[in-house]
């Protein structure tokens, strides 16, 4: 076969991304309207394939492809040939931009393929790292982050039981954010309460601040609150862009501020 490459970005998709590698994070994830694009392919799909921006398609990564493809649909009988058939290429990255199998059925809410996949991959390869950019020189998320961002508690649950030993809430992931922030950042409230107490021991200062900035910013008051309890300096201290999680509340309602307020002493 000649090296060709072959675009993924459908028509609808091929707008201006944002400049922020974690707006446009939010944007691939929920960005852009419900339902289905004319051509067929989901919203969720078009995203992923958005931020991949092509598949390079050369001669011997035809199996890589379809591993793709099966991943991105969720088609474990595939996916399962496909490992028989050639075992190593299931920990390989089989996209430009640096994914695994796992990242791309991860990040299209594939849970059952999850749960299939991630018992067949090596530790090393479930700890991969896709690239934060184009010019692959930042580490971008694992597999487990995209599980994070996308909400599905089921699916981080499968893979954390499945790789026991392996501390995958702990890894970071793009701009050295842990997937307990990541899942804050996107406003998945059962993600959080599943992750926090599995990750407050390995948080830093700058760690809190900036998550209780971000859970105060999507309105999860009750683990803001103990974050507070817990550590009182966290109440005036500063995010990286000089932000306080007062600053948060100031620009909440009456009602957001009465919540907090009466969720937290003050003195």
């Amino acid at each position: 076969m000649s090296s060709t490459s072959t675009p993924l970005l459908t028509k609808e998709t091929q707008r201006t991304l944002p400049a922020s590698r974690i707006e446009t994070e939010k944007w691939h994830f929920q960005g852009g309207d419900d339902g289905d694009l004319e051509d067929g392919s989901s919203r969720t799909t078009s995203r992923i394939e958005a931020e991949n921006w092509f598949f390079q398609v050369e001669d011997g990564a035809q199996r890589k492809l379809q591993l793709y493809r099966a991943a991105i649909t969720g088609q474990w009988e595939i996916a399962a040939k496909i490992h028989e058939d050639d075992p190593k290429v299931i920990n390989d990255r089989i996209t430009e931009s640096g994914d695994t199998a796992l990242h791309v059925a991860a990040a299209a809410g594939h849970t059952q393929f999850v749960s299939r996949l991630i018992p067949i991959m090596t530790p090393d390869a479930v700890r991969i790292k896709n690239y934060a950019g184009k010019d692959k020189k930042d580490p971008g998320n694992t597999a487990f982050c995209h599980a994070a961002i996308t909400g599905n508690v089921e699916m981080a649950d499968i893979m954390v039981q499945a790789v026991e030993g392996l501390d995958l809430v702990t890894i970071r992931g793009k701009e050295n954010n842990l997937p307990l922030y990541l899942a804050a950042l996107f406003g998945h409230k059962k993600m959080v309460d599943y992750l926090y107490e599995k990750t407050v021991d390995g948080m830093n200062d700058q760690d809190r601040i900036g998550l209780l900035v971000t859970l105060v910013d999507n309105d999860m008051y009750d683990i803001a609150i103990k974050m507070v309890e817990d550590h009182p300096e966290l109440a005036i201290a500063e995010d990286t862009n000089g932000k306080t999680a007062f600053h948060a509340l100031a620009r909440k309602n009456s009602d957001h501020q009465i919540a907090w307020n009466d969720g937290i002493d003050l003195c």
